[in-house]
């Protein structure tokens, strides 16, 4: 994963890595995944939103509102 977010970056992608997010979560004692498959339930969901949006409410369109 460190690698392929480095691609991404190197060619101008931002990449938002939840791994750490994930990581801190689990040592709290949350449960981002189903515990039967690799997919994010309603804790990891939440966890992954708030993440993206701490990331977009400092971008411009999104600081202002939306532009019609």
């Amino acid at each position: 994963l460190p690698r392929l977010i480095s691609r991404l970056n190197a060619a101008g992608i931002e990449v938002v890595d939840l791994e750490a997010t994930f990581r801190k979560a689990r040592a709290a004692g949350e449960r981002p995944y189903h515990l039967d498959d690799t997919h994010w339930n309603a804790t990891g969901t939440s966890l992954a939103a708030d993440r993206l949006a701490e990331r977009l409410v400092p971008t411009p369109i999104y600081a202002q509102g939306r532009a019609d």
